[in-house]
């Protein structure tokens, strides 16, 4: 994810100052955009509660007008915007899941980057058995 940010240092030896620029603008970028999908989930939340309020209204006033077959729909609808719910509920708890990985990892991509920590990068030697 910090790589397109870093392509923009024109391969020329970058000041800390400018790779750190590059790094706070890529992950408020990233905060940015999952914030951007939180929110719209977040309405989209909103708008099934709303639409769940008003059937349950529209319900309790008019259930005597129904025949058992047309209020057994009504039901079934109502059950299927408590499902509908839950499943955006579920998706907003694994955004901000997601969102907190790889703010995680590019943290890790940053301490880890050798232009910004000064030290050379870790070399992984695998031993034969």
């Amino acid at each position: 994810f910090l790589a397109p940010y870093l392509l923009r240092l024109d391969g020329s030896p970058a000041a800390k100052e400018r790779l750190m620029a590059a790094y706070q603008d890529c992950k408020d970028d990233l905060r940015q955009f999952y914030h951007k999908l939180e929110d719209e989930m977040r309405v989209r939340l909103d708008e099934l509660a709303s639409e769940e309020h008003t059937l349950k209204r529209f319900l309790a006033k008019f259930q005597e007008h129904f025949e058992d077959e047309e209020y057994e729909k009504f039901i079934m609808e109502g059950e299927n915007i408590e499902l509908n719910k839950n499943v955006v509920q579920m998706r907003i708890e694994n955004l901000r899941d997601e969102y907190r990985h790889k703010a995680e990892h590019l943290d890790r991509a940053l301490y880890e980057d050798e232009r910004l920590n000064g030290r050379a990068p870790v070399e992984v030697k695998f031993e034969e058995k």
